[in-house]
């Protein structure tokens, strides 16, 4: 009965600290996905700029070309974007 109820205290005090284990990792985990959020808004508020910019820059552009470049920029930009999204497709 001693031995018995020695297992079953040993195996709480294993269980607590593995928990306490669990829970550093938990947080730690917690920490790092907040980080991860705040980098992902970040370069989402980047790209939002460097668009809005590149949009106005194009205007200026294209309202003093001829337009046959503007047809050579769209296509351009359209291929920029599709190799922008090939490079940034997850591999699976």
């Amino acid at each position: 009965m001693k031995s018995e109820y020695r297992q079953v205290v040993e195996s709480i005090i294993c269980c607590e600290q593995k928990l306490r284990e669990a829970k550093v990792i938990q947080r730690e985990a917690k920490e790092k996905l907040a980080q991860a959020d705040g980098f992902v808004i970040y370069q989402e508020t980047s790209l939002r700029e460097s668009e809005q910019r590149l949009a106005e820059l194009e205007l200026k552009i294209l309202g003093a070309e001829a337009p046959a470049l503007q047809e050579e920029i769209k296509e351009i930009n359209a291929s920029l974007k599709f190799l922008c999204r090939e490079v940034m497709r997850p591999e699976v």
